[in-house]
C-alpha cells in the first residue's frame, strides 16, 4: 500500500467536489440509486480513481448523521463522521441554508479539505469550521450563522485508519 498524504488530501478534495457539495449535474453521476444503497434509508455517494475509493452515507435532513470512508486498493485508510442539526423546521429556509452549506463546502483549503473554508460568507450567511488536529486525527465543529446567530452546526471527527 503506497500513497502520500498530499495524494490523500487531493483525493478527499476531489471526492467532496464530486458528491454531496457538487452541483446537481455533477453529483447525480456519483449518487448511488436508493434501491442499491448499503444502509437502508440513507443517501449514498461513491467516487473513485487511481486505487482510491470514497464512500459517503448519511440519513435524515434536519438532523443528518453520516460517515465518509476512503479506501486505497480496497483497504480502508481514512474515515470521517459527522452529526449535527439545523435550528429550523421551515422547509424553504432549510433549503436556503443547505444551498449555502454546499457553496461553503466547495470553498475548500487543500491543506484541510475535510469541510469548507473557515470564514466563508455569502449574503447574510457565514460558515465557520474550527478544527483541532490534522489528517491523522482531528475533531471539529462547523457552524452556519445567519445575522450572527447560529442556525446550524455539525460536529466532525476523523482519522487515518491504521
Amino acid at each position: 500500500m503506497s500513497y502520500t498524504d498530499p495524494e490523500l488530501r487531493q483525493f478527499i478534495l476531489e471526492a467532496h467536489l464530486k458528491t454531496y457539495a457538487a452541483t446537481q449535474e455533477i453529483k447525480k453521476e456519483f449518487r448511488i440509486p436508493e434501491a442499491d444503497v448499503l444502509n437502508l434509508g440513507h443517501k449514498e455517494y461513491t467516487y473513485g480513481r487511481d486505487g482510491f475509493e470514497y464512500h459517503d452515507s448519511y440519513s435524515g435532513h434536519i438532523q443528518a448523521p453520516g460517515k465518509e470512508i476512503i479506501y486505497y486498493k480496497a483497504i480502508p485508510i481514512w474515515q470521517m463522521s459527522y452529526q449535527g442539526k439545523i435550528h429550523s423546521t421551515d422547509v424553504d429556509y432549510i433549503n436556503e441554508v443547505f444551498a449555502f452549506l454546499k457553496e461553503a463546502l466547495r470553498a475548500i483549503d487543500i491543506n484541510a479539505p475535510f469541510r469548507g473554508l473557515n470564514g466563508f460568507t455569502a449574503g447574510e450567511f457565514e460558515y465557520n469550521f474550527q478544527m483541532n488536529g490534522d489528517l491523522d486525527y482531528f475533531t471539529g465543529r462547523e457552524r452556519i450563522l445567519h445575522g450572527r446567530k447560529e442556525i446550524y452546526f455539525q460536529d466532525i471527527m476523523g482519522c487515518k485508519i491504521i
